[in-house]
């Protein structure tokens, strides 16, 4: 019966440090960093997904945490920004990514505005995505329009003879 009793002592005072360790834990969490949310419409979301970071000079300051179509047929972001930024109104949002192939994600760049955009607020300035295949195509087209045009030049540009 000791055995016994001895370990529900060490259970319940396991629970209770439990307990205690997950209330001290709470209270060290600021809610002010919960963040509040602003919104983009952009053209282009390609390759951005909820969970894709949002970036202010280079830190993270937010995540991606809707996406859906908008009223005017765009696609309608919607960024939780950490709550001790303040983004002045008129922030322009871009979809950048991550090097040549990374991921991508929404890059803030803040305006020169007093005020600053309202928690349910949004980001009227926006830049989609670039698509590198598109890109891409666009340098192969110009490079075989460029070789078509010059078939009467030689290596240096100049009218074959």
């Amino acid at each position: 019966m000791g055995d016994r009793r001895n370990f529900q002592a060490v259970v319940g005072a396991l629970v209770l440090l439990a307990v205690v360790a997950v209330g001290v834990l709470s209270s060290m969490h600021d809610p002010a960093n919960n963040g509040y949310r602003v919104h983009a419409t952009f053209d282009e979301v390609s390759g951005l997904s909820v969970g894709s970071p949002v970036w202010l000079g280079g830190l993270p300051v937010g995540e991606v945490v809707a996406m859906e179509l908008g009223d005017s047929l765009r696609a309608r972001v919607t960024l939780r920004i950490e709550g001790d930024v303040a983004l002045p109104t008129d922030t322009a949002a871009a979809i950048k990514t991550q090097g040549i192939l990374g991921d991508k994600h929404v890059a803030l760049q803040p305006g020169a505005a007093f005020d600053s955009i309202e928690p349910g607020g949004t980001i009227a300035y926006t830049q989609d995505a670039l698509i590198v295949e598109e890109l891409l195509q666009l340098v192969v087209s110009r490079a075989r329009a460029r070789k078509g045009a010059g078939a009467g030049e030689d290596d240096n540009g100049q009218p074959k003879d």
